[in-house]
């Protein structure tokens, strides 16, 4: 049996995906292989690299990223793979982190979470109603059965 560590990094189907933490997770076809890893389309259109070492590599399955990998990005992400605009809805500080909700226009919601920032620095983010791009580094995208 897996640790669970083990579990959370490299779940097996979308049931445990979800079950173990949080999980930003859309439906998704294998479209190719490539040497930086999977391509990868969701139902809505959007086009995702994958190279996390574990998970189907045909097919239909589900992604996942988790909300404490996707990157918030100020610079627009230029050059980089899994770059999306998102429309931010709201922040909520937890204290030791803070969520944001975001909206894809491809997917639909999308959490966020951040460390805080240190002595009541303002969280990084953009305003509801503005733009803000968001990173999810290819080696964070899950890929397991539906």
């Amino acid at each position: 049996m897996d640790t669970s560590t083990a579990i959370y990094e490299a779940p097996r189907s979308a049931f445990v995906l979800n079950f173990i933490g949080r999980a930003n997770s859309f439906a998704a076809t294998v479209t190719g292989e490539e040497p930086e890893g999977v391509r990868l389309r969701t139902a809505s259109g959007l086009t995702v690299l994958s190279a996390h070492p574990d998970g189907p590599r045909e097919g239909e399955l589900v992604i996942g990223i988790r909300p404490e990998r996707v990157a918030l990005l100020a610079d627009g992400g230029a050059g980089r793979p899994n770059v999306y605009a998102a429309e931010p809805l709201t922040t909520v500080f937890h204290g030791a982190f803070v969520e944001h909700h975001l909206r894809l226009r491809e997917t639909g919601d999308l959490a966020v979470c951040q460390a805080a920032a240190p002595l009541g620095g303002a969280p990084a983010g953009a305003p509801p109603g503005g733009v803000i791009h968001v990173h999810f580094p290819p080696e964070a995208v899950l890929r397991v059965s539906r």
